[in-house]
C-alpha cells in the first residue's frame, strides 16, 4: 500500500458518512405539505361514546384596523361553527396562530361569512341540525408547516358545544383538529 491511499480512503469514507447523514437529515421535508383530513375533526364524548364530526377548514378573516375583530368560520360535514375572537386577539396578515392560545374563543349562536349569515350548528346521530346555543374553543397546538388552503397548518385545542335538543340544552365536550387558513 503506498503512501496516497492513506490519505485517499479515510477521505472517501469521510465523504460517503457526511453523504449519507445529509440524504438522511434532507429526506424528512419533501417541500410537499404532509396533510392529513383525517387528523381534521371534533371528536365529543357524548354519554360514554367517542362521536366524531370530520372537518374540512377554520377560515380565518383577518381585519386590518385591529380596533375590530377578526371572525372565524370552522365547516365540516354537518358542522358551521361561528365567531369572533377575543377583543385584542389578531391572527394578523403574519399568521401567528399561537396568539389563540389559551384564549376563550366564544361559538356565536349565528356567525357572517364573507357572503351570508350563518347559525352555528351540528349534526349528531339522530340528532340532525342542532343549533349551537352556547360554547367555546380553546387552542394549545400547532402543526404542519405549510400555511394555505393548500397546505397542512392545525390547530389543536379543546371544545364545549351546548346545543338546543329535543331534550332541552345538552353540554358536550371533547377536542378540535382543524385546518387553519387566513383570508385578508
Amino acid at each position: 500500500m503506498n503512501r496516497s491511499n492513506h490519505v485517499i480512503y479515510p477521505l472517501l469514507f469521510t465523504t460517503f458518512i457526511i453523504n449519507l447523514l445529509f440524504s438522511a437529515c434532507s429526506s424528512g421535508d419533501s417541500g410537499k405539505p404532509n396533510r392529513d383530513p383525517s387528523q381534521w375533526k371534533i371528536t365529543l364524548d357524548i354519554d360514554g361514546e367517542e362521536v366524531i364530526l370530520p372537518l374540512k377548514v377554520m377560515d380565518v378573516y383577518l381585519v386590518e384596523d385591529e380596533n375590530y375583530p377578526e371572525s372565524y368560520y370552522i365547516k365540516g360535514n354537518g358542522v358551521s361553527l361561528l365567531g369572533n375572537f377575543p377583543d385584542g386577539v389578531h391572527v394578523g396578515y403574519g399568521e401567528k396562530w399561537d396568539k389563540l392560545f389559551d384564549e376563550i374563543i366564544q361559538i356565536s349562536e349565528e356567525g357572517v361569512d364573507p357572503y351570508n349569515t350563518r347559525a352555528s350548528q351540528i349534526s349528531l346521530p339522530g340528532n340532525p341540525d342542532l343549533l349551537i346555543t352556547d360554547g367555546y374553543i380553546v387552542f394549545s397546538k400547532l402543526t404542519g408547516k405549510y400555511s394555505g388552503s393548500s397546505g397542512d397548518l392545525t390547530i389543536h385545542g379543546t371544545i364545549s358545544l351546548t346545543v338546543d335538543s329535543s331534550g332541552g340544552e345538552q353540554t358536550y365536550e371533547g377536542t378540535i383538529s382543524v385546518q387553519c387558513v387566513s383570508w385578508g
